[in-house]
Formats: structure tokens, sequence, C-alpha cells
């Protein structure tokens, strides 16, 4: 027997117990042993044939590879997974993105079908976007540091106690500016 509370719907394909494809095509069907249900049934070829069920699915009074089932329901959750060692779970992925901590170290996307289940890894793209800005906030102070730098050496050296700090201060200066180039080459454009 199958689940006698589910409504079969006319034109609507199914699975049979044992997985072949099963299509009802009237659900006033008035059959031999009290068959309710009129349909067919493709096996894995493509092969069709007429096939009669019972109003809850049953082929017959009793278990069989030609029983009716109930699709089966896929729920998705999303979960933030924090270096606290919370677990957060949302029923959509912008809900969990919205409701990220500050600590959070990654998404996961866990996938429930009948009694199998599937925990996926999703990309931190928070992260991705933060890092994103904070390249570009780089990159802008690297050109303002780059211009104060190239001021400096055309002008006077009035601004320092002396020669020697001056230059010194300009050589901190361009060693910052070759590491922040160098760091932005090794980042590339998405960090």
């Amino acid at each position: 027997m199958t689940d006698t509370t589910y409504k079969w719907e006319v034109g609507k394909w199914y699975k049979t117990r044992n997985g072949l494809d099963a299509k009802i095509s009237d659900d006033d069907f008035k059959g031999p042993s009290g068959c309710s249900l009129a349909g067919k049934i493709q096996d894995k070829n493509g092969v069709e044939c007429v096939c009669t069920w019972h109003e809850d699915g049953s082929f017959k009074n009793q278990e069989s590879e030609y029983d009716l089932m109930p699709p089966v329901e896929t729920k998705e959750f999303w979960v933030n997974a924090n270096l606290s060692g919370m677990f957060y779970g949302y029923k959509s992925k912008s809900n969990a993105n919205a409701n990220a901590d500050h600590d959070r170290i990654g998404l996961l996307k866990i996938t429930i079908t009948g009694d199998d289940y599937t925990v996926e890894k999703v990309k931190n793209e928070r992260l991705r976007e933060e890092n994103a800005r904070l390249q570009t906030s780089f990159k802008r102070t690297l050109v303002t540091l780059i211009a104060a730098v190239s001021l400096l050496e055309r002008g006077e050296k009035g601004g320092a106690p002396s020669d020697k700090m001056f230059e010194q201060m300009l050589a901190d200066y361009r060693k910052q500016i070759s590491r922040a180039r160098a760091a932005i080459r090794e980042g590339g454009e998405d960090g």
C-alpha cells in the first residue's frame, strides 16, 4: 500500500515503487478490483503499458513494485557557521547572508530529499564583497601615498627635522608602495 492521504493528479507524472515513470490519465475510472485511477507506465526503454491503481496509489491489495509513490519533497536549509562554534539555520541563502555574524567562517547548504541529504560548503560571498571593498580602498590609499611621495620628492625638505630623516621617510614610503603594489599583483582584481 502507498500513501492514503496523497491527492493524485491527472496528467502528472509519478514514479512507481521500482522507479518507472507513471502518468495518471483518469481519476474517476471504474475498474476491476475497485481501481479508480487509470494511466500508463513507461519502462526504461520508453515502452508504455496501460495500468490501473486503487485510490491510494496501490497496484494490488498488497505492496507491489508498480505502486505509485508520492513525490519526495526536497528541502533546502542554509547554515551560518561561526568561529564561536555556533550554527544558525535559515530557509533561504539571502536570509543567511543578511543575518551573518562578523565571525562567520562559512555558509553551508543542506539539501534533504526523503532520507538522503547533502551538505555543501558555499563560497563566502560576504567575504569576497568585503575583500573587494578593501581592495578598492587600499588602491585609493596607495594612489594617494604615491602622489604625496611625488610631491615630497619635488618639494623642499622643510617638513622634517633633518635631511636624513626626510630621506628616511621617503625610503619608508617607497618601500610601502612597493609592498602594496606587490600585494595587489598577487591578489589580482578579485583578491
